[in-house]
């Protein structure tokens, strides 16, 4: 029986040390979100400001990224 090709592709990944970079990558992630809500608490305007913000500043690295992957 075949594996399928992603878990060829994660298999390979592990060998070659990318694990590392996903777990940091993991938590990176979950401790952004869980300061989320505390940094919206601080801030001077209200949460849809907020909101609106982050999206406005996480775009200019969204069309980089999308460039990088040549999408």
């Amino acid at each position: 029986m075949r594996r399928p090709s992603s878990i060829l592709a994660v298999d390979a990944a592990l060998r070659r040390g990318g694990a590392t970079w996903g777990v940091a990558a993991l938590l990176l992630g979950a401790t952004g979100i869980g300061l989320a809500p505390i940094l919206v608490r601080w801030s001077e305007v209200g949460p849809s400001a907020t909101a609106f913000y982050r999206v406005l500043f996480s775009l200019p690295w969204l069309w980089a990224w999308m460039g990088w992957e040549g999408r």
